[in-house]
């Protein structure tokens, strides 16, 4: 008897672009890729996202923030928050970090996740996440990336973290839209020891491309000396070729092949946000 194919099979072959769709639903190595896991009833201020979701948590000593439409908190409340207005890119929430700071009582922040799996030895995989530049931000910045290690890495102070980021845009520019999101977007290659995934900023002074930008005219109030971002609809997912990993969200982007590497941590030292 001849197997039937089912639509999205028949699409697939069409379009692999679909094809590398119904991997990232099916096969996505971040667990709580879009934030939506958690309970929210105690999610009223920053620094909150441990205690209100899972899977997440930081690598410096300076807390994570959550931002959702199920809140009665002006200050996380998706759309409108104490940041700015955006909706979310996937699902009811998102999360936020600091990728930049010219202030010395705020720090930068950064999430970090352990995969479902480590990325498989000379497996290719497609890593994306989407980022909106907050309203009230001064400043937008280049350095924003994703970084594998085989161990949780935690550093005890506020500084910034010192790693070469294996995911980054490939001409590492300034991520300044605040209306809409965009998409950081590349390939890594796996060697078999990657287990855990670090998201923030990582530039430091000498290679830090700083942009003062405007506030949407829509938006009234001041904005803060630092550059911060939301964050949503993150994904680790396999692929077969370069063409499957689809970065159309953001402009100008171009998946790039890496291998894994980091460096040593610098201690440089903050204050955060209260």
């Amino acid at each position: 008897m001849r197997k039937l194919m089912t639509i999205g099979a028949c699409i697939a072959l069409l379009n692999p672009a679909f094809d590398a769709d119904l991997k990232a639903q099916d096969e996505n190595l971040v667990p709580n890729g879009s934030f939506e896991n958690g309970d929210v009833k105690r999610l009223k201020a920053y620094g909150q996202l441990q205690e209100t979701t899972t899977d997440w948590f930081p690598y410096t000593d300076a807390p994570l923030d959550l931002f959702s439409t199920d809140v009665k908190s002006e200050k996380v409340a998706v759309p409108s928050n104490s940041y700015g207005y955006e909706d979310a890119s996937d699902g009811n929430r998102y999360g936020g970090f600091r990728a930049y700071t010219k202030s010395p009582k705020i720090a930068r922040t950064y999430f970090q996740v352990r995969l479902t799996e480590n990325l498989q030895a000379n497996q290719m995989y497609c890593v994306s996440f989407d980022i909106s530049l907050s309203d009230f931000s001064k400043y937008a910045v280049n350095g924003i990336g994703a970084y594998f290690s085989d161990r949780k890495e935690m550093q005890p102070n506020l500084g910034i973290v010192d790693r070469d980021p294996q995911v980054m845009h490939r001409t590492d520019k300034v991520m300044q839209l605040m209306e809409g999101w965009e998409t950081v977007c590349g390939t890594v290659l796996g060697t078999g020891q990657e287990e855990y995934m670090t998201i923030g900023g990582f530039n430091g002074s000498r290679d830090i491309e700083e942009v003062k930008v405007r506030k949407p005219s829509s938006i009234t109030g001041a904005q803060t000396m630092h550059a911060y971002y939301y964050i949503d609809n993150v994904k680790v997912v396999p692929v077969d070729a370069k063409s499957q990993c689809n970065c159309s969200r953001s402009s100008n982007t171009a998946p790039d092949l890496v291998y894994g590497g980091a460096t040593l941590p610098n201690d440089l030292s903050g204050r955060d946000l209260v």
